[in-house]
Formats: C-alpha cells, sequence, structure tokens
C-alpha cells in the first residue's frame, strides 16, 4: 500500500484505479465545501492563534511596559469592559496583538475605552430585561 502524501489518500496498488478516482473525487468535494462554507460565513476558518493565559498576559505587560498588574486588577478590566477577553470555558484568554494595541491607546483620549464600557453596560442591561420577562 502506498500512501499520497498530497492528499493522505492509501493507495492501494491492486485495486481498480476507478475507486482511487472515487475517492480522490470525495475528498476534494469535501474540501470545496468547507471553502464554500467558509465564503458563505456559514464557518469560521480555523485558525491558530497565539492566545495568552491570565499568567501570560501578566508577563505580556510587564515585558512591554515594565508595570506588573496584579490577577484582581486584570480580572476588575475584563469585567468592566475595558479589556476584551475569550472565556470557552472557565479559564480566560487573550489576544496578544489587541493588548498590545490597547497598551499603546492614547491615555488622553478615552473614546475607545468609554464606547467599550457603554457597550459592557448595555449588554448587562440587556441580560437583565430578559431575565425578568
Amino acid at each position: 500500500m502506498v500512501v499520497n502524501p498530497k492528499n493522505s489518500i492509501k493507495l492501494n496498488t491492486m485495486n481498480n484505479p476507478f475507486e482511487l478516482l472515487q475517492q480522490m473525487a470525495l475528498k476534494h468535494e469535501a474540501d470545496l465545501q468547507e471553502i464554500k462554507n467558509i465564503l458563505l460565513g456559514k464557518t469560521e476558518p480555523v485558525r491558530k492563534r497565539n492566545l495568552l493565559t491570565l499568567d501570560g498576559l501578566i508577563a505580556h505587560i510587564a515585558e512591554r511596559t515594565g508595570k506588573v498588574y496584579s490577577k484582581d486588577t486584570i480580572y476588575a478590566y475584563t469585567s468592566k469592559g475595558l479589556l476584551d477577553f475569550i472565556k470557552p470555558g472557565k479559564e480566560l484568554f487573550f489576544e496578544p496583538d489587541y493588548i498590545d494595541k490597547w497598551l499603546l491607546e492614547d491615555r488622553h483620549d478615552k473614546t475607545a475605552s468609554l464606547k467599550r464600557k457603554a457597550d459592557h453596560m448595555m449588554i448587562k442591561a440587556n441580560k437583565r430585561r430578559k431575565r425578568y420577562k
């Protein structure tokens, strides 16, 4: 048995060549369907993201600014909507590119920060309204 490294289809040299063509056609059909779903917005393309954990974030900020933030401070920033995060389970993750932009944000111009805070407050208010309906 020979394995074709390009598309990982197992080639059995003793089988009917039409079976091989059928296997390859099915593989390509699945690939095309995946591309179609991505283009139509039905699924997100698989991207490998370099995410930071909470401890990694603290080290990242310390490396960039020289300031060491406590875990409580980071949690306070996330709960107030000042710092974006990803929470697929119980642990928080942060995108390094976003953190770098956040650190470089003009400290005198709080527009972006205030907008995030307002958005966070609106989300909380909508959640409360849904509970009481």
